[in-house]
């Protein structure tokens, strides 16, 4: 069983960029985490404003090995300390994935 999770954030009006270089540190240390089979970081098209998160993992275990170590917390502690972010939502899913 796979697990997913998806993170919609907004950034404070005039910060999209500075946020989504920010967020741009999440993106390689992910990918090689143990247990991630994608992650990738993008901005919306209909929203300059709103960048999405995704990460689809082995498993539960996985995901949560990935939210426990500090690079998530530090990235984001980062761009909540410089005021770059307006709003953010997370869910998280398990899937169970067809063989």
């Amino acid at each position: 069983m796979s697990a997913t999770h998806l993170a919609a954030i907004r950034a404070q009006p005039g910060r999209s960029e500075q946020l989504g270089a920010c967020l741009q540190g999440l993106l390689e240390p992910s990918r090689k985490h143990a247990g991630c089979l994608s992650f990738e970081i993008s901005r919306a098209a209909s929203n300059p404003q709103l960048w999405w998160i995704e990460g689809v993992w082995q498993s539960p275990a996985a995901m949560q090995a990935y939210f426990a170590e500090p690079l998530l917390q530090q990235v984001l502690g980062r761009a909540l300390r410089e005021r770059l972010i307006s709003s953010l939502d997370c869910s998280a899913a398990d899937q169970v994935r067809a063989a």
